[in-house]
């Protein structure tokens, strides 16, 4: 009797001047426990001017892995995981890459076992956001956004995923064979929440999304400033995923706004002394909610960091709300 045949996997990694973190990077994709003959790597360059591209083509040379560096002019996130796509080979699992984010050996190894695990209609899994540590206050400062309940919230890609559960969303994401392909491929018109608006489609086609215990670290590569206008908008294309999805609208997306119409009315009336106050218990919240081991200055400055970040993807979410929708690629 012969062995069961093990599933193909492509792997698609949109890349643009990642030059000081792609090697490391590439280790990890090398050191995966998966059988590497049955993995193929593209790497959507965004025609990069660092010198990545070049040390990723070098690297198939010595990997044992397979696969190519495609270039995408056009540089965006959605394009090039559509580009992605349609070099991938028929019949694999799909699994997303970033690349600044480093991998656990068995990432590829579980995300198989799981789907083969899973019911058919669970189409898309995937892991939580980890960022990965650093000595850089700025850096840090950022990545503490993705791991306390009072940056970010509570999106369940956030936080901690030891348990196999379904979810609305998940970081970079895998999928089954053609089920990207049968709901239309991403939404080329999207510059960013891509994968989310990706979600809402599956979701309408009765496929779910798993979190599964995959871990993989995320090298944060821009400071607050940065952050707050990636932030700002993002706001603005979870509007433009909210207006296209409307049953997609949860009340984690109404908390932000509602705060700051709340801060602004009482800070307006006699009764301003309580955004002292309820900002007081906030600040409180961050410290009581902090990671283990976090610097107390990182912890003291996101008091101030984490509001600045609310407030503009809050922005961010009235302009998109505001503003037309582009016309999807995608319906």
């Amino acid at each position: 009797m012969s062995a069961p045949r093990t599933a193909g996997v492509t792997l698609v990694m949109p890349m643009y001047n990642e030059a000081s973190d792609i090697a490391e990077v590439l280790a990890s994709v090398a050191a995966q426990t998966y059988p590497h003959h049955a993995l193929r790597l593209l790497v959507i360059d965004g025609m990069s001017t660092d010198g990545c591209a070049e040390t990723a083509a070098a690297w198939f040379a010595s990997s044992g892995i397979a696969g190519e560096v495609i270039s995408n002019p056009r540089r965006r996130i959605p394009t090039s995981l559509n580009v992605g796509l349609a070099h991938a080979r028929s019949g694999d699992y799909v699994v997303r890459l970033d690349a600044h984010t480093i991998y656990d050996s068995d990432y590829v190894a579980t995300i198989v076992r799981a789907f083969e695990r899973a019911p058919a209609r669970v189409a898309c899994v995937g892991g939580g956001v980890f960022p990965a540590p650093t000595g850089r206050f700025d850096h840090a400062l950022v990545g503490a956004l993705h791991t306390n309940p009072m940056g970010l919230g509570g999106a369940v890609r956030r936080k901690g995923n030891a348990k196999t559960r379904a979810v609305r969303g998940v970081y970079l994401g895998a999928w089954r064979p053609g089920v990207v392909e049968s709901v239309g491929g991403f939404n080329e018109d999207w510059d960013a929440n891509e994968d989310s608006e990706l979600a809402a489609r599956l979701r309408r086609g009765g496929y779910q999304t798993w979190a599964i215990p995959v871990r993989c670290a995320y090298r944060v590569k821009h400071g607050p400033l940065a952050a707050l206008k990636q932030w700002a908008g993002y706001g603005f294309w979870r509007a433009q995923t909210l207006r296209l999805h409307p049953r997609e609208v949860r009340l984690r997306h109404l908390i932000p706004p509602l705060a700051l119409l709340a801060a602004a009315v009482l800070a307006a009336t006699p009764l301003r002394a309580f955004v002292v106050l309820l900002y007081t218990a906030y600040a409180f919240c961050v410290f009581a909610m902090r990671a283990p081991g976090e610097r107390l200055d990182v912890t003291i400055a996101s008091c101030v960091f984490f509001p600045a970040a609310q407030v503009a993807w809050t922005f961010g979410l009235l302009r998109g709300l505001t503003t037309p929708a582009r016309t999807a690629a995608v319906q």
